[in-house]
C-alpha cells in the first residue's frame, strides 16, 4: 500500500518521484534525540511514551513503548480503508504559530569559567619575539602600511567588550573576516566599507589572517612582505614599498567555539528549533539543546541564571550544515521554554544565526476567559495554569507532552475541568473521554473516574450521548459488581498490580505511605467513587429518557451509600475511616485523602460536614500531590453539599435554614492557592521559573520531575468554584449559581465561557456584579459584611437584619449558610446589561 508520494521538483526545472509503502517508509521518533539527565528514577529512562496515530483510522490504541533508540519503525498500512470510512475526528485540528527568543542570543553563563583564550600572534613567518613596541589597542576595523621587511609594524585585530555588550562578563571572539588585503591601499575606508584594489592583493591574506585570528579575542598581525610575501613586484626600491604594502582588514565579533548561546523564548510550549544560517559552511555542526529549566536548581534559591539548558527531560540534536544561506527545523515537535546552540567547530557571529521556533497547540480564544484580582500571587497562579492548558496540550488530554503522551482518567478529569472554564470548547474534552473509555488505564480509581468524564462532557453540551453510548462499560468501570455481599461494599479488585497496594492510587505523588493512608481490601476513596460514578449514570441515563438504567443505576447507588455509612464511617471521631472501620488492617484509621474524597462527592451527612471541613483545612495541601490539590480545593468549594443536578427546585421560596456553617469566608482557599512554601503554585515560578503546571507538589522534587502536567491547572476551578463561587446547576450553564467567597481580596473579576454565552462576575467586599448570559438564568448570592452574616447560635438584632438589593431595588431572599441569596433567579438585564447585588439594611 502506497504511504507516502513525493514529487520532487530539481533546481534545473528535472523530476523526480519517490514512491514509500508500508515496508519502505520509517518514521524516526524524537526518542532518538531524547537525553534526561542521568538519575536513580528507572522509568526516566524510558523513552516518550505516546499513542501511535498511525492507527487513528482503526482505533488509535497502539502504545509504543520500550527502547527504540536510532531505529525507525516501519509504518502500517490500513488496508481497504476509504475516506468516506473515515470518521471526523471530535477535536478541532491543532494550530502551528512562530515564537522567537525573548531576548538577543547571549552565551549560557557556565557552571565553572573557562580559561581565557590564548592569543595567537598571527601569521607564517610571524617573529617569535616580542614586538619592540607595545602592540597597538585592538581595533575590529584597521589599515596599516608597511615598509618592506621592518618587523615594527603590526596591526591588532580583536573585540572588546562593549562590541558585544548582550554577551555579558563573556569575552567576545573574532567569529569571521568580513575583509583582508595586502598590497595596493584598498578603496573606501572602516566606515563606510572596503574593497579590495585589484591591481595588487596578496592571495594569501584572507587564510593567514582566519589562521591567526578565528575563535581568538584579538590576534596582532604583522605587517610586513615576510607575512604575506611580495604580491606588487616591489623590488629593491624602499621609495615604492610605502604607497603600495597596506594591510587593511576588518573581523566580525562572535561567540567561540563551543561556548553555548542561549535561546529563552519566555514561555515552555509545543514546537521545534529553526535555524537560520546566512553564511554556512559545510561540515560545520550545530549542536542543540533544549529542555524546560535553566540549570539545576539550589532548592530555595531563585537565581536562573547559571549551569546549562538542562532538566530530567530534555534533548540534543547535532546538525550539519552545508555551504551558503540555509534554514535548518526539526520535524518532531518537543517540550521546551529553553534551547542552548553551540558552534562546535568553529567560532561564529550570531549575525549569521537566527534561532526562531515553530510551536503547535490546540486552538485558544484569548477573550474566552479571564481572571483578575487584588493579589498579585493569585493572579499568577491562574496565568500559569492557563498558560498550561493553552501552550501544553494539543487535541488530546495527556499525562504531559514532555513524554508521557497519553490520555489518563484522572489527568483528564481534572483538565476537562480546567480547560472548560478558561475555552469554550466542549469537544476537545470528549475527543479524549471517547479514547480513554476505549483504551483504559490501569488504576483502579481512574477506571472509575471515567464515569466522571462522561458526566463532565454532559454538563458541557448539554446532551448525554456520550454516556449512554459507553453506558455498559462505564457501569462495569463503576466496580459495582465487585460488592462483597456481607459488608455491601466494594472489595479487591483482581487486576494487575503497579502500586504497593495492589492497583489502587489514593494519591499520587506524593503518594501516601502506610501512616497517612491504611490500605485495606475494601477502601473508602475506591467506594465513593463507585458511588458517585453510579449516582450520575442514574442521572445520565434519566437525562436520556431511559427509565430502566436510571432505576437501576439509582438503586445500586443507594445500596451501596447504606453499606459505605454502615461499615466506614466511624461516629466517635465523626469521620470516615480509610476502609471498613473494623477491619484490623484499617484500625478505625482515617486521612485527609478520605475526608477529602468523602466532602467532595457529598457523602458526609450535612451535621458532620463542618467537622470534617475543619480537619481537611488544618492539614492543607501539604504532601497531597496535584491530584490531592483537585480534590482539596474542590471539597472547599462545594462544601456545604448542595442537592446535585437535576434536582433542586430553583423556583422554591423555601428558606434554606442556617444549620451548619458554610465554610469560610473563603479564607482557607485563598490561602492554599497563594501560598509559596515547597507545596504551592507560588514555588514553582519561584523557585524553578516555572511557565507550565509541574507534575509533582512539593516542588523539592522538581529535580526528578518535569512540568508541562495539565492535571496541576486545578487552580483554575479552585477559583472559579471556590472564590468567585460560580457552579453549573444545569448541563451547558442553562442554570447556575454565583455564590462568592474572596477572603481578604479587595476585589476579583472574572470571565467563564459556556455554550450560551460568557459569564462575567465582578465580586468586591459589598457588591456582586455578574453579567448573565440572556438565555441562561443564574441564582445571585452575596457574602455580607460580617456584622449582618447568619450564623448558627447568633442571634440577630433587628436593627441588623440585611436586605439584599438587585440593581439597586430591594427582592426576597434567603440565608444559605452566611450567603444571602436572591429567591428569585436572575436573568440578564435589560441589552444583557450587568445585575448588581448588594446589602442594605
Amino acid at each position: 500500500a502506497v504511504l507516502l508520494k513525493l514529487r520532487i521538483v530539481r533546481s534545473d526545472g528535472t523530476t523526480c518521484t519517490v514512491v514509500s509503502d508500508n515496508t519502505t517508509w520509517r518514521a524516526k521518533g524524537l526518542d532518538a534525540y531524547y537525553n534526561p539527565m542521568p538519575n536513580t528514577h528507572v522509568w526516566y529512562n524510558q523513552v516518550v511514551e505516546h499513542t501511535d496515530a498511525r492507527h487513528e483510522p482503526i482505533g488509535w490504541n497502539t502504545q509504543i513503548g520500550g527502547p527504540i533508540g536510532d531505529t525507525w519503525p516501519a509504518a502500517i498500512a490500513v488496508e481497504n480503508v476509504s475516506f468516506s470510512d473515515l470518521k471526523p475526528k471530535m477535536a478541532r485540528s491543532i494550530q502551528m504559530f512562530t515564537r522567537n527568543p525573548v531576548k538577543p542570543l547571549a552565551p549560557v553563563p557556565p557552571i565553572r569559567p573557562p580559561p581565557p583564550p590564548p592569543t595567537m600572534p598571527g601569521g607564517v613567518n610571524a617573529p617569535t619575539a616580542a614586538p619592540t613596541a607595545p602592540p597597538p589597542p585592538a581595533v575590529q576595523c584597521g589599515v596599516a602600511r608597511s615598509i618592506y621587511h621592518d618587523p615594527r609594524v603590526y596591526l591588532t585585530l580583536g573585540c572588546a567588550p562593549e562590541q558585544c555588550p548582550e554577551r555579558g562578563p563573556l569575552p567576545c571572539v573574532i567569529a569571521g573576516v568580513d575583509y583582508v588585503s595586502f598590497g595596493a591601499a584598498p578603496l573606501g575606508n572602516c566606515s563606510g566599507g572596503l574593497q579590495v584594489n585589484a591591481s595588487c592583493n596578496a592571495p594569501t591574506a584572507r587564510a593567514i589572517v582566519e589562521s591567526a585570528c578565528l575563535g581568538n579575542a584579538n590576534c596582532t598581525i604583522r605587517v610586513s612582505a615576510d607575512t604575506f610575501g611580495d604580491p606588487c613586484g616591489g623590488g629593491t626600491d624602499p621609495t615604492t614599498w610605502a604607497d603600495v604594502h597596506v594591510f587593511a582588514a576588518s573581523v566580525q565579533c562572535g561567540v567561540a567555539k563551543g561556548q553555548p548561546l542561549l535561546a529563552d523564548f519566555g514561555q515552555e510550549f509545543q514546537g521545534g528549533i529553526v535555524l537560520d544560517v546566512r553564511n554556512g559552511r559545510a561540515g560545520d555542526r550545530i549542536k542543540i539543546v533544549a529542555g524546560e529549566l535553566l540549570g539545576i536548581h539550589t532548592p530555595g534559591s531563585d537565581d536562573t541564571s547559571g549551569g546549562a539548558v538542562s532538566q530530567t527531560w530534555g534533548y540534543e540534536f547535532i546538525w550539519t550544515l552545508r555551504d551558503g544561506a540555509q534554514r535548518v527545523e526539526q520535524h518532531n515537535y518537543m517540550m521546551f521554554r529553553y534551547a542552548s546552540i553551540t558552534f562546535l567547530d568553529r567560532a561564529m557571529s550570531t549575525d549569521d544565526v537566527t534561532v526562531s521556533a515553530w510551536g503547535v497547540a490546540y486552538p485558544w480564544d484569548d477573550e474566552d476567559s479571564m481572571f483578575t484580582s487584588s493579589n498579585a500571587t493569585l493572579n499568577h497562579v491562574w496565568n500559569l495554569c492557563a498558560n498550561t492548558l493553552h501552550y501544553a496540550v494539543l487535541d488530546t488530554y495527556t499525562d504531559s507532552n514532555t513524554r508521557e503522551r497519553r490520555p489518563y482518567e484522572a489527568d483528564g478529569m481534572i483538565e476537562a475541568a480546567a480547560r472548560v472554564l478558561v475555552q469554550r470548547d466542549a469537544m476537545w474534552a470528549r475527543h479524549s473521554a471517547a479514547w480513554v473509555i476505549e483504551y483504559p488505564t490501569w488504576p483502579s480509581e481512574w477506571q472509575q473516574q471515567s464515569v466522571i468524564l462522561a458526566w463532565q462532557d454532559y454538563l458541557a453540551t448539554g446532551t448525554p450521548d456520550l454516556a449512554m453510548t459507553y453506558f455498559a462499560r462505564l457501569w462495569n468501570n463503576t466496580k459495582y459488581e465487585y460488592r462483597n455481599l456481607t459488608t455491601g461494599v466494594i472489595g479487591k479488585i483482581p487486576l494487575p498490580v503497579k502500586m504497593s497496594n495492589d492497583n489502587h492510587i489514593v494519591g499520587w505523588d506524593p503518594a501516601p505511605n502506610s501512616t497517612a493512608f491504611h490500605a485495606s481490601d475494601s477502601e473508602t476513596p475506591f467506594n465513593v467513587w463507585a458511588l458517585r460514578g453510579l449516582q450520575v449514570l442514574a442521572l445520565l441515563a434519566s437525562a436520556a429518557n431511559d427509565s430502566e438504567k436510571s432505576a437501576q443505576a439509582a438503586h445500586a447507588a443507594d445500596e451501596l451509600h447504606k453499606a459505605i455509612v454502615a461499615a466506614m464511617w466511624d461516629n466517635t471521631t465523626q469521620r470516615f475511616c480509610d476502609g471498613i472501620c473494623d477491619d484490623p488492617l484499617v484500625n478505625r484509621s482515617g486521612s485527609v485523602y478520605t475526608d477529602m474524597i468523602t466532602l467532595y462527592q457529598g457523602v458526609v451527612a450535612p451535621q458532620h460536614q463542618h467537622t470534617v471541613w475543619e480537619r481537611i483545612v488544618r492539614h492543607g495541601l501539604e504532601d497531597i500531590g496535584n491530584y490531592g490539590a483537585f480534590q482539596y480545593l474542590q471539597a472547599l468549594s462545594t462544601y456545604p453539599a448542595t442537592p446535585t443536578v437535576g434536582t433542586r427546585d430553583f423556583n422554591s421560596t423555601r428558606r434554606l435554614g442556617h444549620a451548619g456553617h458554610a465554610g469560610d469566608d473563603g479564607s482557607a482557599a485563598l490561602t492554599a492557592l497563594t501560598k509559596c512554601d515547597a507545596t504551592s503554585w507560588c514555588a514553582e515560578w519561584r523557585q524553578w521559573n516555572a511557565t507550565t503546571t509541574m507534575e509533582a507538589f512539593p516542588v523539592s522534587v522538581a529535580g526528578l520531575t518535569s512540568f508541562s502536567h495539565p492535571w496541576g491547572t486545578a487552580a483554575i476551578p479552585g477559583i472559579v468554584h471556590g472564590l468567585l463561587g460560580v457552579q453549573q446547576r444545569s448541563p451547558a450553564f442553562k442554570t447556575f449559581e454565583v455564590r462568592p467567597r474572596i477572603a481578604s481580596l479587595t476585589f476579583a473579576r472574572g470571565r467563564i465561557p459556556t455554550l450560551h454565552g460568557m459569564i462575567e462576575v465582578a465580586v468586591t467586599q459589598d457588591s456582586v456584579s455578574i453579567t448573565i448570559p440572556c438565555n441562561t438564568r443564574a441564582r445571585g448570592c452575596i457574602l455580607p459584611a460580617r456584622q449582618y452574616r447568619r450564623v448558627p447560635n447568633i442571634t440577630i438584632a433587628d436593627d441588623q437584619v440585611a436586605r439584599l438589593m438587585v440593581d439597586g431595588e430591594a427582592v426576597t431572599a434567603e440565608w444559605d449558610g452566611m450567603h444571602l441569596c436572591a429567591v428569585a433567579l436572575l436573568g440578564c438585564g435589560a441589552s444583557g446589561r450587568t445585575r448588581t447585588l448588594s446589602v442594605d439594611r
